[in-house]
């Protein structure tokens, strides 16, 4: 009979009724079981074509739903192959319920993507509702937090949830962040505790990865990390968001070590794609007034003097090399998500930039953290995108941070400083800073 397929799965998937993918010498579930493979291939039955007189067929439409399958129906006789109807799975509703969430329209870019239909089967590796509703939550919306370049579609949404099933820390990443993302961007505070047990069980499983490297597994290693960088801001409990920051730039620090140390002539392929594109001409496509705010940043660099060594010497900040690079890169940046061609652009700031920028950092030295206040109104303005999920309000709130203590320190006795300042307060929607008065004032009163 046309379109039923016969059985050459092994015996053990055949009798807990599992699906078999039929690999050699083993199949993915027994190997995971760690039981002989028997019988893999081996067709045990064969359906024999219909042929009563006077038989016409009928082909209906597929249905979307992975669940069912074509119905060929015969006039004098009805043969239906494949599943019969089920009743509506969380799986289903969970579709329903994230495409109402995201406010989905037949034209939105997050609708129009193609879903691989096998994330959705119920395989062993995801055969919890939960878990299911998790890896669809991935695919149609989670998984905007680490895009940049269309290479990436095929890569997040087909290849890393493929690559999950055979390894469980990357598995238990993926359900943390999307489970993160219902917590905290959805507003189901109750996906909280499940996103922070998967990414304790990722945690230890990928200690286990670090014993045998080799460049397959760095590259998924890569990825995981970015992952949990990005889980680190979203969930990170610390009480101001520049230690937030921080500390997601140590997670992400802490890949770009990893991958480099194993291989020092390589970058990821969408790192490598992005950091090779970088063309100061885009700058040109940015308003007046934008660009002369960022023209501020090279202004200050001229005025202020940053510590170099240890011992206490010290040179202009945009003589210095590492600050010009950061200083760039914030420009493009701006002019990038302007343009739209590369998405999260601003965070390949990793990338480009060597590691005692984020030193400087940590120390709050003032021409970094004024770079880093500029990189908060980027973070705002990729906030009001509907698929940045992961940034919600920590663009403004980087940027009130930064500033304050900006207002402190030396930038702020600079003319050009205090216009920076003002300016990346009113981006966001902050009014001026206002210095509480001093001792002197008060008792002038």
């Amino acid at each position: 009979m046309p379109g039923v397929p016969t059985s050459t799965g092994c015996n053990t998937c055949r009798k807990q009724k599992k699906k078999c993918d039929e690999k050699q010498p083993s199949c993915s579930r027994c190997l995971r079981l760690q039981v002989p493979c028997i019988g893999s291939g081996t067709r045990r039955f064969k359906f024999h074509e219909f042929s009563g007189e006077g038989a016409t067929t009928q082909q209906l439409p597929l249905i979307s739903d992975s669940n069912f399958k074509v119905v060929t129906v015969y006039q004098s006789k009805t043969v239906i192959t494949g599943k019969t109807r089920p009743k509506k799975s969380l799986n289903h509703r969970s579709e329903k319920k994230s495409a109402e969430f995201l406010g989905d329209s037949s034209g939105s870019e997050t609708a129009s993507l193609k879903i691989p239909q096998y994330s959705f089967s119920s395989t062993p590796e995801f055969s919890s509702p939960l878990e299911q509703r998790l890896m669809h939550r991935w695919l149609t919306r989670t998984m905007w937090c680490v895009y940049g370049v269309p290479n990436d579609m095929e890569y997040l949404q087909e290849y890393l949830p493929h690559m999950a099933l055979a390894n469980k820390y990357l598995k238990n990443g993926l359900l943390a962040l999307a489970a993160a993302d219902f917590a905290h961007s959805g507003g189901q505070k109750q996906y909280l505790m499940p996103a922070l047990e998967y990414s304790v069980k990722a945690a230890a499983d990928f200690r286990l990865q670090l014993i045998d490297l080799n460049e397959h597994s760095a590259s998924l290693l890569y990825a995981f990390i970015e992952c949990m960088a990005i889980f680190s801001f979203v969930t990170s409990g610390l009480p101001r968001p520049l230690a937030r920051l921080s500390k997601t730039f140590d997670v992400m620090l802490s890949a770009k070590t990893m991958f480099l140390a194993r291989f020092p002539n390589s970058l990821p392929s969408c790192q490598s794609e992005i950091v090779s594109s970088i063309d100061m001409s885009v700058l040109d496509i940015l308003d007046d007034e934008t660009a002369s705010a960022l023209d501020l940043l090279t202004t200050i660099s001229r005025q202020i003097r940053v510590l170099i060594t240890a011992d206490g010497h010290t040179e202009i900040a945009g003589d210095t090399e590492v600050y010009q690079i950061a200083i760039g890169h914030i420009k493009c940046s701006f002019a990038e998500h302007k343009r739209g061609v590369i998405k999260n652009y601003c965070w390949i700031l990793v990338s480009v930039v060597d590691r005692c920028f984020f030193q400087s950092l940590k120390q709050l030295e003032p021409m970094a953290l004024l770079i880093m206040m500029y990189f908060g109104v980027i973070l705002d303005r990729m906030g009001r995108d509907p698929t940045a999920w992961y940034i919600g309000s920590r663009g403004k709130d980087l940027v009130e941070d930064i500033s304050e203590i900006l207002e402190l320190s030396p930038v702020s006795q600079i003319p050009d400083g205090q216009v920076a300042i003002t300016w990346s307060r009113q981006q966001v929607g902050i009014l001026p800073y206002i210095l509480p008065p001093s001792i002197e004032d008060l008792e002038g009163c």
